[in-house]
């Protein structure tokens, strides 16, 4: 005989964005006096044996705020993505082969998709950066954790297979595995990533990466991109609004309504 879980579906009447989206799973689960929490974005499949392997994992150490799984993406050149060791957003450790069932690794952040996030943190107080609205917001949240004296780990018995896109592009002899994204995730890539920035103790290495971003995100617009003057406005939009501290939902997408208008970033 078949199990049957309940179910509470919860549709917000505006659009979230990926941050509230994180922080209103979390506060559901917590209403609801559950210890864990699992995220699956609308590209994840469910596997029950994840979530097992994960739990398993979660069981073998004290203060777990996260554990994730191993991440496949086929149309990367190097399709397996290990553990994020470092708060650089090029911090993923790629690979061609996939590593080994064991050890799970200890991480400081990774990506929610997939991800099983203890209520603990949350019930001590720990909250999502929601003024990012979309993009970052786990590096954000990994971050918080970490400053916060809770563990991540990556389980590597667990595979997420990821359906997002990558293309590949050519240059000068090199092959360039760049991710398939609308125009609109150039302002909150640059931007969010400041506004994180601003929250945590000052790391210059971090604001080097940064700027590096914004500097080889105009170069990749240039040479391969699509809507080259849109995303070009909006990379330096972003860049101009992460130093001056607006959070926020911006201009684009426009299609979706806003969670709140564009505010100043503020510490909550």
């Amino acid at each position: 005989m078949k199990e049957r879980w309940p179910i509470l579906y919860y549709n917000d009447p505006i659009n979230l964005g990926a941050a509230g989206n994180h922080a209103k799973r979390l506060e559901i689960a917590a209403q609801h006096g559950l210890e864990w929490c699992y995220f699956l974005n609308h590209d994840g499949h469910f596997d029950r044996k994840n979530v097992e392997n994960m739990l398993d994992t979660a069981s073998m150490h004290s203060r777990i705020g996260a554990v994730y799984p191993l991440i496949y993406n086929g149309s990367r050149g190097k399709p397996w993505e290990d553990g994020r060791q470092s708060f650089y957003p090029s911090a993923t450790k790629l690979s061609s082969v996939r590593p080994p069932l064991r050890p799970d690794i200890e991480v400081k952040w990774g990506s929610s998709n997939g991800a099983l996030y203890g209520l603990a943190p949350y019930r001590a107080g720990l909250r999502i950066w929601t003024e990012v609205w979309h993009g970052y917001e786990d590096f954000g949240y990994g971050a918080l954790l970490h400053d916060n004296g809770w563990k991540q780990f990556v389980c590597r018995r667990a595979v997420l297979r990821n359906a997002y896109q990558y293309k590949r592009e050519h240059l000068f002899g090199g092959t360039f595995h760049l991710p398939d994204k609308p125009a609109w995730y150039a302002y909150y890539g640059i931007r969010n990533l400041i506004l994180i920035q601003k929250r945590r103790p000052f790391s210059l290495p971090l604001a080097m990466t940064i700027s590096m971003k914004a500097v080889r995100e105009t170069v990749t617009i240039i040479l391969f991109r699509r809507q080259k003057l849109l995303r070009l406005y909006l990379t330096w939009l972003g860049l101009f609004h992460g130093l001056t501290g607006i959070g926020g939902k911006g201009r684009y997408p426009d299609d979706i309504p806003a969670v709140h208008p564009n505010e100043r970033f503020h510490e909550v």
